[in-house]
């Protein structure tokens, strides 16, 4: 059953039957499943409060129409916020937002507070609206299993998610998922994927055309999207068409002589495109510790545009951190073409790879990989198939004829501009 211990009993019809409610907070265990089908606002004070699966197993909350409250926790209790040892995992909780639903949090989410395979699933025509941040799996070594506090999800599949400050991917574990597909979006002001110590695992998926993720700065939150800030084989994809943008990307951001944040991936493949207006740092040295086995890889028809600096940290005798192209392209502002940028000649010390013909990669050299200055959108757009990226060196495509890119325009031009054109 599920149940509302500071609420009225007639909450509970008003829930189920769709009609319109004020109340205070709702909390759903023994295995139930609550409805919502008709707005409900639950407040906005700390009190407020969302549990679902707080102390026990495979509780689920459908949400047809509006439903508000201050936080809601999906998996574990944090309400009291008790010693991390008093900490029980609940598991297989979940959250769907159907058409025409949307759950609005003043505050933040927690999914697998404590606890593993709690899930949020935002459909078509539904909204999850984040007012601060979200963490995927928060408490570990509790019970003295991490495994016990992994896997945790949120499915953004056609609909909407804001988030008003960070999402952490992984605050304290592994195997921790979000996933955006089917034209779906999500927005937020920093996301972390594997934020703490010996996390792995953790990912973003962003797949389909029309499907976005953008992470963009707002008040203290500056754009960040950082993949294995502390932690090893954490991931980014963008696949099937779809494009991500945020102010600045990091793989391998930290490592000292205690942990490490090694072997990091960001994968962008088959017409995708992602957007770093900043920088792109692949790989890191903190204190003389260098982080390895970090990587970019831009395939298929695919497109990583950069608008700062773009650095490959040395790894000395450990795993190369690098970038990999083969067929895609890498746009990077400026002109980097010049004998002498030395930019660009440190890349070509083993740090960029190209693929080698039979399904391996070997190190590129100014030789080996095309590169250009594009001095016109129409230029670019011969090259790459994308629009907008005059006044980029595009690595990785062949310089186009000029006969060939003066005469596109009119329709044909304005075409592929809209089809895979870049984001404003």
């Amino acid at each position: 059953m599920f149940t509302h211990p500071r609420l009225p009993l007639y909450i509970v019809p008003c829930l189920l039957l769709a009609q319109p409610c004020l109340a205070i907070s709702l909390e759903i265990n023994g295995g139930s499943t609550a409805e919502v089908k008709g707005n409900t606002d639950l407040g906005s004070s700390s009190s407020d409060f969302i549990n679902v699966g707080s102390a026990s197993n495979a509780n689920t909350l459908n949400i047809y129409a509006s439903l508000s409250a201050y936080k809601t926790t999906v998996g574990g209790n944090q309400t009291s916020f008790p010693s991390l040892p008093d900490v029980t995992p609940y598991n297989y909780n979940s959250v769907e937002i159907f058409d025409g639903g949307s759950l609005n949090l003043s505050a933040y989410m927690y999914v697998g507070y404590a606890g593993s395979g709690n899930t949020i699933t935002v459909n078509s025509g539904a909204s999850l609206n984040i007012g601060t941040f979200l963490q995927l799996s928060y408490t570990t070594s509790v019970s003295g299993s991490d495994s016990a506090y992994a896997s945790n999800s949120v499915y953004v599949n056609g609909g909407t998610m804001s988030v008003g400050t960070y999402a952490y991917v992984g605050s304290s574990s592994s195997n921790n998922l979000i996933s955006v597909s089917d034209g779906g979006s999500a927005t937020m002001a920093t996301l972390r994927v594997g934020d703490n110590y010996s996390e792995s695992g953790n990912g973003v998926i962003v797949s389909g055309s029309g499907s976005t993720l953008s992470v963009s700065s707002s008040g203290s939150y500056n754009g960040d999207l950082i993949v294995g800030r502390r932690g090893n084989d954490n991931f980014l994809t963008v696949q099937e068409g779809a494009a991500v943008d945020c102010d600045s990307l990091a793989l391998g951001a930290l490592s000292t002589s205690s942990y490490s944040s090694n072997g990091n991936q960001v994968l962008v493949t088959g017409g995708s495109q992602l957007e770093i207006r900043g920088n792109l740092a692949i790989g890191a040295i903190n204190s003389g510790y260098a982080t390895e086995g970090n990587r970019v890889l831009v395939q298929d028809g695919a497109l990583v545009v950069v608008g700062g600096n773009l650095t490959i940290q040395d790894a000395g005798e450990g795993d190369a951190n690098y970038l990999f192209i083969e067929g895609g392209f890498l746009a990077w502002a400026g002109d980097h073409t010049a004998t002498g940028d030395d930019a660009l000649a440190a890349l070509f010390d083993g740090r960029i790879m190209i693929g080698d013909g039979s399904g391996g990669m070997v190190a590129a050299t100014a030789d080996t990989l095309s590169y250009f200055y594009c001095a016109s959108d129409a230029e670019g757009l011969a090259a790459t198939g994308f629009a907008g990226l005059s006044g980029y060196t595009i690595l990785g495509a062949a310089v186009p004829e000029p006969s060939t890119y003066a005469l596109m325009g009119g329709i044909a031009a304005l075409g592929m501009a809209l089809y895979r054109r870049r984001r404003a």
